[in-house]
């Protein structure tokens, strides 16, 4: 058990994102402990307030940095960062160092939108050697599949406050993806496979029939294949929730 005291003093948003990351992460990964976040406020939503903050904070990630380095960044490109990196602080930063590098590469001080498109290949060729394999394992397949297509519409998929998605929440993202209407009868198998140990086991079932949820075992997984559908033009920056 761990507690965290005067939660409620802590007023930088990116401050109070990083927790909220910090606890979705632990809970991801089935850790066995138990915050507590202890502070006044008249209900838990506004005590942590970190749905209705993210986007800033990141955004404010994004701002310092760029400042820090005596540059500038173009509001687009602020947008496409914090869309890009889906909540997590980790791929803010890396994508605005690189975006930042691609910038003085041709000798300007401004980040603009363009640099944050060579930023997504750079951090492709830079995330974790395990998250490589576990989208390879699950994606790879001897004969034309759609797992690609349907992994990636689970990354844009709405979630709940929990970070679980249904399978109709993917039905909509997949048809856009794949440019025709799909029946969540098309690919519950996919989903359910990419829930097992023979595609690497990259997303987590709960429950059965019509109420399994799902949602991705290492979090870091979720952004990677959401910049691979951007890169590969499968998206926009703009699908991104």
């Amino acid at each position: 058990m761990i507690f965290i005291d005067e939660f409620d003093r802590l007023q930088d948003a990116a401050g109070r994102v990083l927790f909220a990351d910090t606890i979705k992460m632990l809970s991801d990964r089935v850790v066995r402990v138990t915050i507590g976040l202890i502070g006044v406020a008249d209900s838990v939503s506004e005590l942590v307030r970190e749905h209705r903050s993210i986007e800033r904070a990141l955004a404010q990630i994004v701002t310092r940095g760029i400042d820090a380095s005596q540059m500038t960044i173009r509001p687009e490109a602020v947008r496409k960062i914090t869309a890009l990196s889906q909540g997590l602080p980790h791929y803010t930063q890396l994508l605005t160092q690189l975006a930042a590098q691609a910038a003085l590469t041709h000798r300007r001080i401004a980040v603009g939108g363009p640099d944050v498109d060579v930023a997504v290949g750079r951090a492709l060729d830079r995330a974790q050697q395990s998250v490589v394999e576990a989208y390879q394992e699950a994606t790879t397949d001897t004969r034309r599949s759609i797992y690609p297509q349907v992994l990636l519409a689970c990354a844009l998929a709405p979630e709940n406050d929990f970070g679980l998605f249904t399978p109709s929440d993917v039905r909509e993202p997949l048809s856009r993806i794949l440019g025709k209407p799909y029946k969540t009868a098309a690919f519950a198998r996919h989903l359910d496979e990419l829930s097992q140990e023979s595609r690497g086991e990259v997303l987590q079932k709960y429950g059965t029939g019509r109420t399994s949820r799902y949602r991705f075992l290492n979090p870091l997984l979720r952004p990677y294949v959401a910049m691979r559908g951007v890169s590969e033009g499968l998206v926009r920056v703009q699908d991104l929730r």
